[in-house]
């Protein structure tokens, strides 16, 4: 069985994560880590929805002809000033059985739309008890 991936919030909540679960861990660039466990951290968002002008350019401009714009399928893409997080945090997806927390699963499904197009792995979110 895999290490489980405990995802917080931001970098204070991991470690109380760590201390509540009494996870001795090592400290490594945007995580801790021990031999059950890893938990790391959003630093807040790390996806946001795309702009209008990436399903079609002519939404660049805002315009009442085009409102509402609804599309079929949300876009998403990554916030650049934490796209090293994102890569952090989805490479530990990458080895770890996930746990998130309820108040999460919006932040969570928007990552793992993300995720789930740049990375050929499987993923998956188990609800804990």
């Amino acid at each position: 069985m895999g290490k489980s991936l405990y995802i917080a919030e931001k970098p204070s909540v991991a470690q109380e994560f760590a201390k509540a679960l009494k996870i001795k861990a090592r400290r490594g660039d945007g995580y801790l880590e021990s031999e059950e466990a890893v938990v790391t951290w959003c630093v807040g968002h790390l996806v946001t929805m795309s702009y209008p002008e990436s399903y079609d350019p002519s939404l660049k401009r805002w315009s009442l002809q085009t409102l509402p714009f609804l599309p079929e399928e949300f876009k998403y893409e990554i916030i650049p000033a934490v796209e090293k997080q994102f890569r952090i945090v989805s490479g530990r997806c990458d080895r770890c059985r996930t746990l998130c927390g309820r108040r999460f699963l919006c932040s969570m499904d928007k990552l793992y739309q993300v995720y789930r197009r740049r990375c050929s792995g499987g993923w998956r979110c188990d609800q804990p008890d």
